[in-house]
């Protein structure tokens, strides 16, 4: 049986992804944990990454851009 996808590509599922970031970026500190949890389980069926996982992945990218300023400026 294959599995479902959502169609990321259609202008539906864009519309809704922005509204979906739009919640999140303004209402999540004030999101019970059910809340939360809800919206990050929106995110995995729709085969997005989820609000802990994009931080993450930002401090990562943060920490290998400071490292390489850090190394750059040591040979200059």
């Amino acid at each position: 049986m294959s599995k479902y996808r959502a169609n990321i590509q259609s202008e539906m599922t864009q519309k809704l992804i922005y509204f979906l970031s739009e919640l999140e970026t303004t209402d999540r500190s004030r999101m019970s944990t059910v809340g939360r949890n809800c919206l990050d389980n929106i995110w995995k069926l729709l085969g997005q990454p989820t609000y802990k996982e994009m931080i993450t992945a930002k401090e990562k990218v943060l920490h290998n851009f400071e490292e390489e300023e850090w190394v750059n400026n040591q040979y200059m």
